[in-house]
């Protein structure tokens, strides 16, 4: 009967709309009923105001926090490129500048896709992309660094493009088939930037994933205490046999 969150709607009275389809609901067919009328009210009012049950407004958050991991979080591995010293190269020729975004971002689409994994140009002068396997990242890391070698042996040295990358493994959630937010962009921002340009940094998370490290190098750069990461992390650089 009304001994439920919704006795508060009066029995003298004549109950909203609203409140008429969460008392139906209660009665008819309990939980899952009332979670599907809530529902109905917000997409009828336009906003969660006209719910005035906090039990019921619970509910619907822990359904959309579970529907958001099943569906849009997951693990991944992530490779973010990083352009040197973009910030004077665009105070002194913005085009220069924006020609060898352009340039960076062609390779790394191009080695991105071979490699089987999805990127995008961030803002400025980064990329970020998602692999399912580490050594996708890593490949495509290796031979974007040999076409940004041989093109920096062919002009003068203003015009180099000069990149530093890193590579974690964890989890993330995604948005439109991109990384959207995680602590493994976070940890993988935070790890590139330990390395000089030219160089390739991978985190333990992503290097105890390898499956086949006989064909890859790796030097340990140690333990390292990162900005805004809890617990000190071991990172290596990587190169080819």
């Amino acid at each position: 009967g009304l001994n439920s969150p919704l006795a508060a709607i009066s029995a003298t009275n004549i109950p909203k709309r609203s409140d008429v389809l969460l008392l139906n609901s209660y009665r008819l067919r309990g939980y899952e009923s009332d979670l599907r009328s809530t529902f109905q009210i917000q997409k009828e009012t336009g906003n969660f105001d006209e719910i005035k049950s906090c039990e019921d407004l619970l509910r619907i958050r822990i359904k959309a926090t579970d529907a958001i991991r099943k569906n849009f979080e997951k693990k991944t591995v992530i490779l973010i490129a990083d352009l040197k010293e973009f910030t004077p190269r665009t105070e002194e020729d913005c085009v220069e500048a924006a020609e060898a975004v352009q340039r960076l971002s062609d390779i790394l689409n191009e080695e991105v896709s071979k490699n089987g994994g999805k990127g995008t140009p961030t803002e400025g002068d980064s990329y970020v992309a998602s692999f399912d396997q580490v050594e996708e990242a890593i490949t495509t890391a290796l031979d974007t660094m040999n076409r940004l070698a041989e093109y920096n042996n062919r002009v003068e040295p203003k015009r180099q493009i000069m990149v530093r990358i890193g590579i974690n493994s964890g989890f993330a959630i995604f948005m439109r088939g991109q990384p959207f937010i995680g602590s493994v962009l976070n940890l993988a921002a935070r790890a590139m930037k330990e390395v000089d340009p030219g160089k390739i940094c991978v985190t333990r998370y992503a290097l105890k994933t390898v499956k086949n490290p006989k064909k890859l190098r790796f030097h340990t750069l140690g333990l390292k205490t990162l900005k805004g990461i809890q617990n000190p992390v071991e990172l290596y650089e990587v190169e080819r046999v």
